[in-house]
């Protein structure tokens, strides 16, 4: 039987928000993935980066860094579609860090690895695709994102979250073979998020069994990651 940890290391967030980083740190999973502490205005942002294999992602000229008051460090903003990441990157007094590509190619250079890491996990199946959203679900999106992982492996499996009715918290439903859709109290979008941790396991314990019979796959051991996109803060900040 898997421990917390190990379950929350089967799945790996799509978005569209870091809530769901928050959640595997929580039980005690760290994992480097791309999408872990990024933000995306729309699916569509994360459906042409999928279509277009997140390529130009992370490369000269596609990123810069911005400050936002919610946020004492930089944003990395991904100009090639939409993406915004998180990093411990802080400014420096009378420095832009943007005028110094050296600097920027340092702190870019972790998007091209992860996207690599992703692509790989895509192309094996390796994990449960988690994609999060407060929006009523539509079906006809839910069903391009599911397709769009399906055409990089026949297997891929998606789990779709949202808000609903009381009476649906925790429930995962199963909509074909491969995809299920479950429901939570509510998806954190404030600074500090203040994030359902129980049901948040309790979507991802239904969701493995019948997503994968409980089965773990075959995985490589996690390789050393770039430090750089990396959301640091104290579990006392996090409301469960």
């Amino acid at each position: 039987m898997l421990t917390q940890t190990q379950l929350m290391l089967e799945f790996e967030s799509l978005g569209d928000n870091t809530e769901f980083g928050l959640v595997q740190r929580l039980f005690g999973a760290d994992p480097m993935s791309l999408l872990r502490w990024s933000r995306a205005d729309s699916l569509e942002t994360l459906l042409g980066a999928l279509d277009a294999r997140f390529d130009g992602l992370g490369a000269p000229g596609n990123v810069e860094l911005k400050l936002f008051s919610r946020w004492p460090n930089y944003v990395l903003i991904d100009k090639r579609f939409g993406f915004q990441f998180h990093t411990d990157n802080a400014p420096e007094p009378g420095r832009d860090i943007n005028d110094d590509p050296k600097r920027l190619e340092w702190v870019s250079r972790p998007l091209r690895e992860l996207t690599d890491r992703l692509l790989g996990r895509l192309a094996a199946a390796e994990k449960v695709f988690v994609y999060r959203r407060k929006q009523p679900p539509d079906a006809a999106e839910i069903a391009r994102l599911f397709a769009a992982l399906r055409r990089y492996a026949a297997d891929n499996a998606l789990l779709w979250v949202t808000e609903g009715p009381q009476e649906n918290w925790g429930k995962v439903k199963l909509a074909t073979p491969g995809l299920a859709l479950a429901y939570i109290d509510r998806l954190a979008d404030d600074e500090p998020p203040r994030v359902s941790t129980e049901l948040w396991l309790e979507i991802c314990t239904t969701a493995f069994a019948r997503l994968r019979d409980g089965r773990p796959r075959q995985t490589a051991p996690e390789p050393p990651a770039w430090p750089v996109l990396f959301k640091s803060r104290l579990l006392g900040h996090w409301q469960r």
